[in-house]
């Protein structure tokens, strides 16, 4: 899922994309922000959009929110834990939070297995935000690729359990399902860099594999982060949808492969 160079130091311009259907930058300094939910969610989009607006990237940071919430699409965030100084979800929060809520267990809880069904029951487009990998991750480094520090394996564990309800709670509902990790893993080499993963599933057609594929890219198995937001709006089938001159990005689909 390419967004930039590989020596990129902008970590949150994957996540803007996301929800611009464009690609965009971030803003670092959203890092400097509390939130809590003793203070009230208080996420700074708007340091985001001017960065973008001074960058001249055209990126409409949030749009994807903004469209859900005309065509009457209900969302709603659910994070395993809340890092103050993960800015991407502040925006994403902010974005999603105007047409549903936000979800987070209070420090120290799992999250508990009722949320996402609950979740689905009341909204279409639902965002499950697993920071708990990211967090282990920046504290452990592994020796080698197949020595993996205890609290990184401890997380990719709860991720796996989280994916496993979330599935079960979308075959009742028929819905979609897209992983993906936005940011690229760092490994022990600083120039080396991968793209981050992306995959789809559909509960409806299980027994049809492929490989991702939009226009933006013309290229099966890979798509960009731009591509997420107009899938989205595709998918949930809204009808107040951006402009083509809004979104870059364009509606995945599968192409059949084994």
């Amino acid at each position: 899922m390419p967004v930039a160079a590989p020596s990129d130091p902008d970590p949150n311009r994957t996540w803007a994309s996301l929800s611009a259907g464009k690609r965009a930058v971030g803003a670092p300094n959203l890092g400097a922000v509390r939130l809590t939910p003793e203070v009230g969610w208080r996420t700074d989009l708007a340091a985001v959009q001017d960065a973008n607006r001074r960058a001249d990237t055209s990126a409409r940071v949030g749009l994807l929110g903004e469209a859900l919430q005309r065509g009457g699409i209900r969302s709603r965030v659910i994070a395993d834990r809340y890092q103050e100084r993960c800015p991407a979800f502040a925006v994403l929060a902010n974005q999603f939070g105007w047409a549903g809520g936000l979800a987070v267990p209070p420090a120290g809880w799992s999250l508990p297995d009722g949320w996402i069904r609950a979740a689905l029951d009341d909204c279409a487009v639902v965002l499950l935000s697993v920071s708990s990998v990211a967090e282990a991750d920046s504290r452990t480094r592994p020796r080698s690729p197949s020595d993996l520090p205890k609290p990184k394996a401890a997380a990719l564990k709860e991720a796996d359990r989280l994916l496993g309800l979330a599935l079960a709670a979308l075959r009742a509902h028929g819905g979609r399902l897209i992983v993906l990790a936005p940011a690229s893993p760092d490994y022990l080499d600083a120039h080396c860099r991968t793209l981050g993963p992306v995959i789809a599933y559909d509960t409806r057609r299980p027994e049809s594999p492929g490989l991702l594929y939009s226009p933006s890219t013309r290229w099966p198995g890979l798509v960009t982060a731009a591509d997420f937001a107009p899938t989205i709006l595709h998918w949930s089938e809204a009808q107040a949808r951006p402009g083509a001159d809004d979104m870059d990005g364009r509606v995945m689909h599968v192409l059949p492969a084994p």
